[in-house]
């Protein structure tokens, strides 16, 4: 009972939603084809068209689209009133409305697949800019405000051995100096004094942090 109550509720919704939006585009669209076709006496090429465009418009994997159901009414109304009267009478020809319809899916596939394309090339712009200003953010990130993890990877994109990350890490982040380093270190004076030269010269020459996230 439960599921065909849901399954009724969803048949009332959608059945709403297509008396509220499409209804009247159908009304519409069928009204205008039975005119021109009235019109231009073309009920038979009306009727070819009509099915040649359904069935060739899927052949393409997108077709173009304005972003207002009026916008799309007002184009469908000018390819109706443009194509069945353009469509050859049956006595002339009995495929005149394929290669019309096969050219109206192709119009529409080709400007729809630009349009995407330009939109893609936005997006794209946008994240290069966005990664630009990441990467000048982080290029003049100091040393010292970095944490252990920056650090290390800082460090091994520098050059640095592990014993001279190990190092680094007791300058930047312990914040060692004179006789504290000295002691921490497994080094003569004068040999840690070379070796801090060389490091702080190295990591403070290039500073650009890894692992850029989105």
């Amino acid at each position: 009972m439960k599921k065909n109550s849901k399954n009724w509720l969803r048949f009332k919704i959608k059945l709403r939603d297509f008396i509220v939006d499409e209804l009247l585009v159908y009304l519409t669209v069928f009204t205008a084809i039975a005119m021109v076709s009235c019109i231009f006496n073309k009920w038979i090429e009306g009727l070819m068209f009509c099915i040649s465009h359904t069935v060739i418009r899927t052949l393409f994997n997108k077709q173009f689209h304005f972003r207002r159901t009026a916008y799309c009414l007002s184009l469908t109304l000018v390819i109706i009133w443009f194509a069945i009267p353009a469509t050859f009478s049956v006595a002339v020809s009995l495929l005149s409305s394929i290669p019309i319809a096969f050219t109206i899916s192709m119009i529409g596939f080709i400007v729809q697949d630009r349009i995407d394309l330009q939109a893609e090339v936005k997006k794209l712009d946008l994240r290069c800019v966005d990664l630009m200003q990441k990467l000048s953010l982080n290029n003049t990130k100091d040393v010292y405000a970095m944490n252990e993890d920056e650090l290390y990877e800082h460090c091994r994109n520098c050059g640095l051995d592990e014993e001279d990350c190990k190092i680094a890490y007791f300058l930047v982040i312990e914040r060692l100096k004179g006789k504290e380093l000295y002691n921490a270190l497994p080094y003569s004076e004068a040999t840690i004094k070379r070796k801090r030269l060389k490091i702080m010269s190295k990591i403070q020459k290039d500073v650009t942090t890894i692992n850029i996230k989105d």
